[in-house]
C-alpha cells in the first residue's frame, strides 16, 4: 500500500475484519455472487487455494487499532494526532454499481469507528488515480 494510512497493519486488519461480505453478496448482488476474500474466482484455473472468508467481527477489528496504537472507540480513532479516516475510490462508469457497495461497506466501517470518504469518479478520473494509487480503498474487477 502507499497511502500512509493504509501502510498501518492494524487499519488493514481492522478493514478486513468490519466487512460482511456475506451480506454485500446477499444483499447488493441478490445472492447471484459469492463472498470472498481472494483476488480470483475459484474458475480462473490458476486462481490457486482458496482463503476461508473470516466472520465480520467488529470488536476483533477494534482490538486490531488499539493493538495498533490506536486510540478510541466505535465513533472514531486517532493515533498521533491524526483521525483514522479513509478515501474510497469508486466509479459507477467504470465498475457499475461500486458507489452502492462502497455506501453498504463505508456503514459497516462506522460501526468499527473507521470513516470512509467515498469520492464518485468518472472513468477517466479513475484510470489516472488508480495507477498512481491515489486512493486507500478502491475496487479492481476481475473475471472468471
Amino acid at each position: 500500500p502507499k497511502s500512509p494510512m493504509m501502510q498501518d497493519k492494524a487499519v488493514r486488519d481492522a478493514i478486513f475484519l468490519g466487512i460482511d461480505r456475506a451480506a454485500v453478496a446477499s444483499v447488493l448482488f441478490e445472492g447471484f455472487a459469492d463472498p470472498t476474500v481472494d483476488i480470483f474466482p475459484a474458475t480462473v484455473p490458476t486462481a490457486g487455494a482458496r482463503t476461508p472468508l473470516p466472520a465480520r467481527d467488529v470488536a476483533a477489528a477494534q482490538a486490531a487499532l488499539t493493538a495498533g496504537g490506536w486510540t478510541g472507540d466505535g465513533g472514531g480513532w486517532t493515533k498521533d494526532g491524526t483521525a483514522l479516516e479513509i478515501a474510497f475510490l469508486v466509479s459507477d462508469e467504470a465498475f457499475p454499481g461500486s458507489r452502492r457497495i462502497a455506501e453498504m461497506i463505508q456503514a459497516m466501517l462506522m460501526e468499527v469507528g473507521i470513516t470512509a470518504n467515498i469520492e464518485s469518479v468518472d472513468t477517466a478520473t479513475m484510470h489516472s488515480r488508480r495507477p498512481a494509487f491515489d486512493y486507500d480503498l478502491t475496487f479492481f474487477g476481475t473475471y472468471g
